[in-house]
């Protein structure tokens, strides 16, 4: 089974409320369906808006694939509500054709697109044309040069559909032309369907931001003016520290503002550097959007380009 060759499982950010909340988190394993086919299944059983339900991120439909879901405890029937309810949440979700992972938890929460701490993938390589001896022998050497250096991480083809990212990139001008314009689709599910175009621009161009980088050499650097991300970490992503003449040290994003003359001669700290050569952090890409995080200098140069290179006309801000 092919599906089995690709099982991705979530690594979550999120901790457990305890013995009450306003919310239910379930955590689900299924098969030949979609993350939005889940919600749909779960909206039906429990009589609750599809729009209701959390979740972090989609999962693809071609693989074996584990994910946690929250329910509103508000509109959940009363049946439901109760504090000793999660056994019967948990069977109703095996009633639909769904796998429960561990018990069904109370949290305080909605869970949010990208409240993850990341994917863990499990991945199995076949029809190899070497021994398997020699093929292991082979994917430890390379995983052992990727932890050294890190790999690009781009969003893969299923973010985009069959029509590809070019596709994307040429419906979202439409879609935020529209809007521009005070236009609206009346489809159905037009708001779903405009806010999966909307993450799927993210992702375009996100993609366009790192091959950027890729092929400018600067993958394996820090820029002026970078966000920069703990590994394996929750924080939210900072500026990288910078040193402007007189070897004073700057965090602050509007402390920068104020010196724009002196930026031209800043350079990233040593800190910095030292720990992004140790794996420590690593540069975060930009999600073009009203959320996106404030960079400076050179890597504001480089988004602002990529922007006005696929969406010409269109105000960043």
């Amino acid at each position: 089974d092919e599906r089995a060759d690709y099982v991705p499982s979530e690594e979550a950010s999120f901790k457990r409320y305890g013995n009450d909340g306003k919310h239910a988190y379930v955590t689900l394993t299924r098969e030949r369906m979609t993350t939005r086919e889940v919600v749909v299944v779960l909206a039906r059983a429990f009589s609750i808006p599809a729009e209701q339900i959390g979740y972090a991120g989609l999962k693809d439909r071609h693989a074996i694939c584990t994910q946690t879901f929250s329910l509103p405890r508000d509109l959940l029937h009363a049946d439901f509500r109760t504090p000793n309810s999660l056994g019967a949440i948990g069977s109703r979700c095996v009633a639909e054709g769904l796998v429960l992972e561990g018990e069904p938890q109370w949290h305080q929460s909605k869970l949010r697109a990208g409240q993850l701490r990341g994917n863990r993938f499990e991945i199995v390589l076949s029809d190899t044309d070497v021994a398997p001896g020699a093929a292991l022998a082979q994917a430890r050497l390379i995983s052992g040069v990727l932890k050294r250096s890190g790999w690009a991480n781009f969003y893969g083809p299923q973010r985009f559909g069959k029509s590809g990212p070019g596709a994307v990139l040429s419906r979202s001008r439409n879609v935020l032309a529209g809007r521009v314009e005070g236009r609206r689709s009346r489809r159905p599910h037009a708001k779903w369907l405009d806010t999966l175009m909307q993450k799927a621009l993210q992702s375009a161009l996100f993609n366009e931001y790192l091959a950027r980088r890729v092929r400018m050499g600067t993958f394996s650097m820090l820029l002026q003016g970078d966000l920069v991300s703990q590994i394996h970490s929750d924080a939210r992503p900072r500026l990288a520290k910078v040193v402007v003449p007189e070897n004073k040290v700057v965090t602050d994003a509007n402390d920068l503002a104020s010196q724009v003359p002196v930026l031209k001669d800043a350079h990233v700290s040593e800190e910095d550097v030292a720990a992004f050569i140790a794996g420590e952090i690593s540069f975060a890409g930009p999600l073009y959007g009203a959320n996106m995080g404030k960079t400076f200098g050179s890597a504001a140069e480089l988004e602002a380009s990529v922007w006005c290179e696929h969406m010409p006309g269109m105000s960043l801000s």
